[in-house]
């Protein structure tokens, strides 16, 4: 059971459950809750029709599922937010580098221009650990652990090897870039979301202009009729 608890504990913590509902959940809490919406969709299936062991089964399954999979649309919500800030902290750190200010600085200095309030807290929290525990390895791996993205874990490794070297202005370029061309994708998605969305809405439209004529078509075939 520690063992379920320690990976309940890593996804909570990695898909932001605490910025999700503002406060650290434990994993007995989490699994509870689960249960207890797992339990609200069988009630729920109750109430509106008779529904089978199997059934009841599904929708408890369904049911408990449901707090998981708003945490992955949440956290994926996230990391599409974050994504400008990632972008600007990224540039933001190698002109810093490049004029000779240490990197945890420059980390710090780069906090108050990011707008998301997960990935700002999280830094902040960071760079607290960093200032009170002088551990920067556990303080960067518990960062890393609170996220989900592979943009951060590339902010991790640069801010390792920053701190290592001192070097580390290539990698900067690097994650620069691909977090360009995450951008120009997901732009590209959504482009092409609205224009899926508006070929719908035609079809619709057309579909309903075509079942208005067949409807009075109709109407006017049994008019015409009656009178004969």
């Amino acid at each position: 059971m520690t063992i379920i608890c320690e990976k309940i504990n890593r996804f909570l913590k990695s898909h932001g459950a605490e910025h999700m509902i503002g406060f650290v959940i434990h994993p007995y809490l989490f699994l509870i809750f689960m249960a207890v919406c797992g339990g609200f969709v069988v009630f729920t299936a109750r109430v509106f029709g008779a529904v089978t062991m199997g059934g009841m089964m599904l929708c408890f399954l369904a049911g408990a599922f449901l707090p998981i999979g708003m945490l992955l649309v949440s956290n994926e919500s996230d990391n599409d937010g974050m994504l400008k800030d990632l972008r600007n902290l990224f540039e933001l750190l190698k002109i810093q580098i490049h004029a000779g200010v240490y990197i945890i600085d420059a980390l710090e200095n780069c906090c108050a221009f990011i707008r998301s309030k997960r990935l700002k807290n999280s830094i902040k929290r960071l760079l607290n650990e960093i200032y009170l525990s002088r551990n920067i390895t556990e303080a960067l791996e518990d960062f890393n652990a609170s996220f989900r993205n592979e943009h951060v874990d590339m902010l991790v490794i640069i801010l390792k090897q920053a701190m290592e070297s001192g070097y580390s202005v290539n990698n900067l370029d690097s994650a620069f870039e691909q977090i360009l061309d995450v951008e120009k994708a997901i732009h590209i998605k959504m482009e092409n979301a609205v224009e899926r969305n508006v070929q719908v809405l035609q079809v619709l439209f057309m579909a309903g202009m075509i079942a208005m004529a067949v409807y009075c078509s109709i109407v006017e075939f049994k008019s015409l009729f009656e009178i004969f």
